[in-house]
């Protein structure tokens, strides 16, 4: 199956409101894509990358919370309706999020936390997830059963 990505360029994304966090709590933010605001605020303070994928959005979101930064990877539909998220990253973790590329086989790879590459794919329905086993290390999603973001990724102990 051919999926159609494209990695969409800054000025499509938006962030159009901000409910502010503290030095410890993240920033809420409501964002646009490609002209559409959100339904929802969700939690981040800046925008890293967007990809449409076929019928969706996959939106890159860091923290910048210092000591602790954490990825946050949203898919919206092409209404900018949230559908599904999950966040990478721990207490005391730091990663600087790097070398985003779209894939033949229609996952995205990145490198964050350390050496780890990363690897999410959309699914075209929700995938049954077992709490606990089903996650990477590190990963922890919106819902904690099922969801459309399959993401691989083998994190090391950081030291």
């Amino acid at each position: 199956m051919v999926v159609d990505m494209e990695l969409l360029s800054k000025d499509k994304l938006e962030i159009r409101d901000v409910e502010k966090g503290s030095e410890y709590i993240s920033n809420k933010i409501l964002l646009a894509i490609e002209g559409r605001p959100a339904n929802s605020f969700v939690k981040g303070a800046q925008v890293e990358y967007g990809v449409k994928y076929d019928n969706c959005y996959v939106i890159f979101v860091t923290d910048d919370i210092l000591n602790e930064e954490t990825l946050r990877v949203y898919l919206f539909d092409l209404n900018a309706k949230l559908i599904d998220y999950l966040y990478i990253g721990s207490a005391y973790s730091t990663g600087c999020l790097q070398d985003l590329t779209l894939q033949k086989d229609g996952s995205i790879s990145f490198s964050f936390i350390g050496d780890t590459l990363w690897n999410i794919k959309v699914l075209s329905k929700a995938k049954m997830i077992i709490p606990f086993v089903s996650n990477p290390k590190g990963v922890t999603r919106k819902s904690v059963f099922s969801g459309f973001l399959h993401v691989q990724g083998s994190p090391k102990a950081e030291t």
